[in-house]
């Protein structure tokens, strides 16, 4: 999903994707954004 997407899409509609997700999409998401360690344990600045 892009940034445009977000912005045409209703907040109930966001709030539907994120919780269509599966666990591997999630994790794909959080390893991205750099919340996730190489290990895949939290940061510490996220615990």
């Amino acid at each position: 999903m892009s940034a445009a997407d977000l912005l045409t899409l209703s907040d109930e509609e966001r709030i539907r994707r994120i919780y269509d997700m599966t666990p591997e999409q999630a994790e794909a998401i959080i390893r991205k954004s750099g919340i996730l360690t190489a290990s895949g344990k939290l940061k510490r600045g996220y615990r």
